[in-house]
């Protein structure tokens, strides 16, 4: 049976006191202390929330990274799916698809009725998965393409 952990990493974490939301079994486990220090330092001027899949023995299976950003643009926020990882000895077993699925349900649940996400051009594999999500092309540039998909 699959279990979602869910950690939320907050907005007002640049004193790295948001450490302590993330359990530290998984931080000894899966990351570098001093690492993560310097990824919430840069990521600490979002909002994140960081969802683990685990099964039933406690292995970390995948991640999922989600992002809410202020569009300068539009002067609103919007969702961004920030990284699907999913470790190469559980790929190919419809991980992802369950990290997605159930990151769809929880954006609901937020009233957030979109979604997008950056992919790099070369990962044919996560654009093809994207894809058979409903996930279409906004634009793209030399590198990645930006990707979007509406949650109804």
């Amino acid at each position: 049976m699959m279990s979602i952990s869910f950690i939320e990493i907050k907005d007002y974490c640049k004193d790295f006191t948001c450490i302590g939301l993330v359990p530290y079994q998984y931080i000894d486990k899966y990351f570098d202390r001093g690492l993560l220090r310097k990824l919430l330092k840069w990521i600490g001027v979002y909002y994140n929330i960081v969802y683990f899949l685990k099964n039933e023995n406690d292995n970390f299976l995948g991640g999922i990274v989600l992002r809410k950003k202020l569009d300068l643009n539009k002067v609103s926020f919007t969702w961004w799916i920030y990284n699907v990882y999913v470790r190469e000895e559980y790929r190919g077993k419809g991980y992802g698809e369950i990290l997605l699925n159930q990151t769809y349900d929880i954006l609901k649940k937020k009233g957030i009725k979109r979604v997008l996400l950056k992919v790099g051009k070369k990962n044919k594999i996560a654009i093809n998965l994207y894809k058979k999500h409903g996930f279409l092309k906004k634009s793209e540039d030399n590198n990645d393409i930006v990707m979007f998909k509406y949650l109804i």
